[in-house]
């Protein structure tokens, strides 16, 4: 932790004064004996590296926060690999920066953890479902955003290699527990189906639980063998199943 705060800061010490020196010797003005003669000229003769302005002013929240969306994408892709001048250059600020809000590396990766596993965009897309459409629609509309949140999860688990259940202190960390994260979604989907309860031979609870299996299977590239069901295929499979319609007489029960 303090290794890598040290060597971010004496890259970031090294760069500032490598500008420094290009603005008090520029190579350009050495060449041609111009004379910087004032600070307009000294500006357009040898303008500052856009790496080495410094990042505007933030509070720490909002500084914490564009970090964290600078690193999502990172992690996403290298896992804990992942280094801070990696986050910075993606940020656009200076290494040091990202010490100011964060003790070190690996709290930026558990902070885009937690952001990816934080249910609230999740019940949010669900609750922005419009309830005027027909509830096939209502479902597939809700299984996109079920997916979406599956498929980051996913990826960021294989991209960190994580192949265990979260330790029990990982878990206190996070907003809500597993169990509430559940029963807030099964109530959310409960709320989608609404007063179309009735066109359905189970309850809604049961058609919620039914259709999170399906969504959980359909989305992980291990369980689909690498074929990932649309949101389409998956509210078909709940709804009309996979048996082609039969007549009395054709049907064997």
């Amino acid at each position: 932790m303090g290794c890598e705060r040290e060597r971010a800061e004496v890259r970031e010490r090294s760069e500032m004064r490598r500008s420094a020196a290009r603005v008090a010797h520029p190579v350009g003005a050495a060449r041609s004996g111009t004379r910087l003669g004032n600070e307009c000229a000294l500006i357009y003769a040898c303008p500052v590296p856009g790496s080495t302005r410094r990042a505007p002013r933030m509070a720490p929240a909002a500084r914490r926060a564009a970090i964290i969306e600078a690193a999502r994408p990172l992690v996403m892709r290298y896992g804990s690999a992942v280094t801070t001048r990696q986050i910075a250059e993606a940020g656009g600020i200076a290494e040091g920066t990202i010490f100011r809000v964060f003790a070190d590396k690996e709290s930026v990766v558990q902070a885009v953890v937690d952001e990816v596993f934080d249910p609230a965009p999740t019940l949010r897309g669900l609750a922005a479902v419009d309830r005027h459409l027909p509830l096939r629609e209502r479902l597939v509309a809700a299984t996109v955003v079920l997916q979406d949140r599956l498929s980051q999860v996913f990826g960021l688990l294989d991209a960190l290699g994580w192949i265990r259940p979260p330790e029990p202190e990982e878990l206190d960390r996070r907003p809500m527990p597993p169990a509430a994260i559940n029963d807030a979604l099964r109530a959310a989907l409960v709320d989608i189906v609404g007063p179309d309860e009735r066109l359905l031979r189970v309850p809604a609870p049961e058609l919620a639980h039914v259709l999170r299996l399906l969504i959980f299977s359909g989305t992980h590239p291990m369980i689909s063998d690498g074929r990932l069901l649309t949101p389409e295929q998956i509210v078909s499979i709940l709804l009309d199943g996979v048996a082609l319609p039969t007549t009395r007489e054709d049907d064997p029960c």
